[in-house]
């Protein structure tokens, strides 16, 4: 466990008689949760010394507060930069809070934080590591998913797990309803931390996780954001929640189909009855449906996409034929 360093004495009583001890905190945070965690630790006897924000050419929320309360701002993108760890390294600070932030950290700037590097991961650990995992937990039709605090590593998502909480996936859930509820729960896994530094830094949990259960996903979007109809309903359904994140940017765009001849970009769907009908037929009515592996697909809200690349190498069983609306079978 890491000791206590060069934290700022607030000569009030912790637990067990010890002194209250307030560290220095850095917080490299996405522009969501970012201000929450950061009133977080204003409210508490920690000093926040700096933010690293996301800097896209306008001041974020988060920037916005720091200059509110004359706390400096880094820019997130240049985190690993030589000049920014010598500028981290002036400010002495304690702790460094990962929240949801997309850049990679290096070593060198891990060091800087004797205390230690903790990263909120929306996502169960070992096994759902890497990006987008609220996503890939709802197209794989996952019953639960999970949030981690853990110490950061040189490795992603690799570190001793500090706090966690696990809990059931809807059956509605959306890419966004998931991440806003790990986001939610994330929170009170950052207080948690908070109230415990203060009490006694060297007393946090730190769990060692099994690397062999260890399941790493990347970036890039399954099935290259195209719908098979070779596919159960619903998997086709949860692969359409899953990259749900209106009215905001998703991270995978909304699945591309082929629906007759034509390209639609699928928003919303319902599974239907079942039917023989060969997959990707379409059946059409006040409500198109699309013909799955074994349940018709009804596409309840849909705009039309123009052909892309990566639609051209597709094979022919996305492809189906115009039938007349019918009774479900």
């Amino acid at each position: 466990m890491a000791d206590q360093h060069g934290g700022r004495n607030t000569d009030q009583p912790g637990m067990g008689g010890a002194e209250m001890t307030g560290l220095r905190i850095v917080l490299a945070a996405d522009e969501a949760i970012g201000p929450r965690v950061a009133n977080l630790v204003l409210r508490s006897s920690h000093e926040l010394v700096a933010v690293a924000a996301p800097s896209n050419g306008e001041e974020s929320s988060l920037a916005a507060l720091a200059s509110s309360h004359e706390i400096g701002c880094l820019d997130a993108r240049k985190l690993n930069g030589r000049e920014l760890i010598s500028n981290i390294a002036a400010i002495e600070p304690d702790v460094f809070l990962n929240i949801h932030s997309l850049t990679k950290v290096s070593p060198d700037v891990l060091n800087l934080f004797p205390t230690g590097a903790w990263n909120l991961h929306p996502g169960a650990l070992p096994e759902a590591a890497g990006a987008n995992v609220p996503s890939w937990a709802i197209t794989l039709r996952w019953a639960s998913h999970g949030v981690t605090l853990h110490k950061m590593t040189a490795d992603f998502d690799a570190g001793d797990i500090s706090y966690e909480d696990r809990f059931p996936i809807g059956p509605a859930a959306t890419g966004l309803t998931l991440s806003a509820e790990c986001s939610l729960r994330g929170l009170r896994l950052i207080q948690s931390l908070i109230t415990q530094l203060e009490n006694d830094p060297s007393a946090v949990p730190s769990l060692a996780q099994d690397l062999l259960r260890r399941r790493y996903f990347g970036r890039q979007q399954p099935s290259a954001g195209i719908v098979d109809w070779n596919r159960t309903a619903a998997d086709i359904e949860a692969y359409v929640r899953a990259c749900d994140f209106r009215p905001f940017p998703s991270p995978w765009r909304p699945p591309h189909a082929l629906v007759g001849d034509h390209w639609h970009e699928l928003h919303s769907v319902e599974v239907g009855h079942m039917t023989n009908e060969p997959p990707g037929t379409v059946r059409v009515g006040p409500v198109d449906a699309v013909a799955a592996a074994d349940r018709w697909i009804s596409l309840t809200e849909t705009t039309e996409a123009k052909p892309a690349r990566q639609h051209l190498e597709l094979p022919d069983t996305t492809r189906g034929d115009l039938v007349e609306a019918k009774a479900d079978r």
